[in-house]
Parts: C-alpha cells; sequence; structure tokens
C-alpha cells in the first residue's frame, strides 16, 4: 500500500459494513471500533492482515448491519394515509428481520463470550438466558457479568420469545391496520406489531385478548412497528457495544 494514511483509514474501517458507516457508526462508535481494528488486524507492507480470533467481530457487525437495515426499512414503510395494502408484505418482512437478525447477533455473541472468556459450556448451553451460562459467567467476571445481565436481561428475554413465537408457533410481524375501511380517505391507519407475540388479530376472541394485553400496557396493545423496530434495534447496538467493551477487558 503506497499511500499510509489511506492503508490506516482501510485499516479502521475493515470491520466496520458499508450500511453502518453509510449510518456514520465508524464516527459514533470511533473507539470501540478502532481498538477493534488494532486487534483484528494488522497492516504490513503487502497489505491487511486479518487476526484470529477478533476478526469474528467483522461477521457480528455484520449482522448488526442487518439489524439497522430492517429497522431503517420499517421506518420507510408508508404512513396515514399513504398506507395501502402494497405494504402488507414488506411491513410482515422487516419487523419479523429485526427481530431475527437480532437473535442471530444475539446468538454470535453469546458463543463468542462462552469460547474466549472461556466458559464451561458448550452447545445449547451458550446462550446468555441458559442457567450454565449465567452461573459460569457469574463465577468469572463477578460484578463485571451481574451488572451486564442486569442491563441486558430484559431485552433478551422479549427478543427470545418474539423469536420462538414467530418462528416456531405463530406468524407475527408487523400488520396494517385501519378505523374504517382502508378505501376510506378518513380512516386512520398504521402497521403495528403485538406487544404479545402470541396475539392473533383473526381469532374470534381477539377483542378480549386485546383488552386484557392493554390492561397490563397502559391502554395499548400494539407498538408502533416504528416503534417496535427502535425497541429491538436499540438493544441490540446496545449489547453489541456492551459485549465487545467487555471483551476489550477480560480476553
Amino acid at each position: 500500500m503506497t499511500d499510509p494514511a489511506r492503508a490506516e483509514q482501510l485499516q479502521k474501517r475493515y470491520c466496520i459494513p458499508v450500511y453502518l458507516q453509510e449510518l456514520d457508526y465508524h464516527n459514533r462508535h470511533k473507539n470501540a471500533f478502532d481498538e477493534l481494528s488494532s486487534r483484528a488486524t494488522r497492516l504490513q507492507s503487502d497489505g491487511l492482515t486479518v487476526l484470529e480470533p477478533w476478526i469474528r467481530w467483522k461477521g457480528m457487525a455484520g449482522y448488526l448491519s442487518c439489524v439497522e437495515f430492517a429497522r431503517n426499512n420499517v421506518h420507510a414503510l408508508p404512513k396515514g394515509h399513504s398506507l395501502t395494502l402494497e405494504a402488507e408484505t414488506p411491513a410482515q418482512y422487516h419487523t419479523v428481520s429485526v427481530v431475527l437478525f437480532g437473535q442471530a447477533l444475539a446468538d454470535n455473541l453469546a458463543v463468542w463470550l462462552a469460547e474466549q472468556l472461556p466458559l464451561a459450556v458448550s452447545g445449547g448451553d451458550q446462550n446468555v438466558l441458559k442457567k450454565p451460562f449465567r452461573k459460569e459467567f457469574t463465577k468469572k467476571l463477578k460484578a463485571s457479568a451481574t451488572d451486564f445481565l442486569r442491563r441486558h436481561d430484559k431485552y433478551l428475554n422479549e427478543l427470545n420469545v418474539y423469536r420462538q413465537i414467530w418462528i416456531h408457533r405463530h406468524h407475527g410481524g408487523g400488520v396494517l391496520l385501519s378505523t374504517e375501511a382502508p378505501h376510506d380517505f378518513n380512516a386512520e391507519k398504521m402497521v403495528g406489531v403485538p406487544i404479545d407475540p402470541t396475539f392473533d388479530h383473526h381469532a374470534s376472541d381477539r377483542q378480549q385478548r386485546a383488552e386484557g394485553v392493554a390492561k397490563a400496557h397502559a391502554g395499548r396493545y400494539l407498538y408502533d412497528a416504528s416503534e417496535f423496530a427502535d425497541l429491538i434495534a436499540n438493544g441490540s447496538v446496545a449489547l453489541f457495544f456492551d459485549v465487545l467493551q467487555l471483551s476489550f477487558t477480560h480476553i
């Protein structure tokens, strides 16, 4: 590489997917990515060399970019009178995608911690929500692990429930809703995601179910789709950088 400044820039951005660069991640999270690049890559006279095990974070950043891509596509869905049935499939696709890629990222981060700390767990127990993982994690990192679990438990449990229900038991994702017939110009229209992932808009007891969920959630049984996407994506971002910082300290 003949231009040292250009080579250094390429090195620092090597682990950051282009889509995240478009979202200014290289500046918003500069310190974290600079440290990661120093561990995952090495500049040499004949080019860039990648270093195990840290180069694996390039793949995990790829999953984070998919979460952000899904989030931003949810935000880009038509709103109000512009919302038509043409948005039905994109609404479901992108709201489900933010969950599935969020879970894929969480699973990969858990495996990374289990293998690199390392923890005496294997197979399906390489999961932050599993008791063997939590036992070994807190034994290894003491207060740091306890604080980590306190920060991320609520998010990881919610993410896991949506993933389990939507993959194995019940179709899910965003649905188009209207207060009147969809073609009525005065109708209020939205893309909603049920707060309870088992809620079925076609079930005969949907009114009673909606009322029951609303009683437990300040009068609401739905998230606005953008609100839901932010809930999942923000949790993924926080988890990604928290595990990364934990790794810098303990691995």
